[in-house]
């Protein structure tokens, strides 16, 4: 069972059912400052981050809420992600900064 939770510009989501992906935080969908191109990942994307050293953490979750990927970002105002790690489809990145705060972005791998 999932409740989501809409506001202006966040998402708050709820699990009863999985407590992997996202439960019970702060969630930012709108967070335009962090740049993920190019989308659809065919070779190489490239994620941008406006301030160095402010971000902590990059997850990346397929469609069933597993989390396939995770690496720290300490130090970092860009990172590279490299398509060959990952199977054709939808997943979730997650980039965590040091106050925990959750940025979700979607991408897609061809």
């Amino acid at each position: 069972m999932w409740v989501v939770v809409l506001r202006m510009g966040s998402i708050k989501i709820c699990s009863t059912c999985c407590s992997n992906f996202a439960t019970n935080e702060n969630i930012n969908t709108t967070n335009n400052d962090i740049k993920i191109f190019p989308i659809p990942v065919v070779d190489k994307s490239y994620i941008e981050f406006p301030q160095f050293n402010k971000y902590k953490s990059l997850s990346i979750y397929d469609v069933t809420q597993k989390k396939i990927f995770e690496s720290d970002l300490s130090n970092n105002t860009n990172y590279i992600l490299d398509r060959n790690n990952f199977k054709s489809g939808l997943y979730f990145v997650t980039i965590t900064d040091k106050e925990n705060n959750t940025t979700i972005k979607k991408i897609v791998i061809e």
